[in-house]
């Protein structure tokens, strides 16, 4: 698959995504509980997903505070 010419902003969401969210407007609470990553589609299409992920040290940790942020979060 040929790769498609970056733009600024997909090349800053693979390099940081949680903090371009954060300087769009996605709340803080989602960016410290989540670890988000930048996957581009491989259908050829100008395509940029966020899946996210749960910050798996703070869920190991069983942290109170992680786990009642992200609840709230997730409500």
């Amino acid at each position: 698959m040929q790769r498609r010419p970056w733009t600024q902003l997909s090349k800053k969401l693979f390099e940081n995504p949680n903090k371009v969210l954060s300087e769009i407007g996605l709340p803080a609470l989602a960016t410290e509980l989540l670890n988000f990553k930048a996957v581009e589609a491989e259908a050829g299409l100008p395509t940029i997903a966020l899946p996210f992920r749960l910050n798996g040290k703070k869920l190991a940790q069983s942290n109170p505070q992680y786990l009642s942020d992200l609840g709230r979060l997730l409500q």
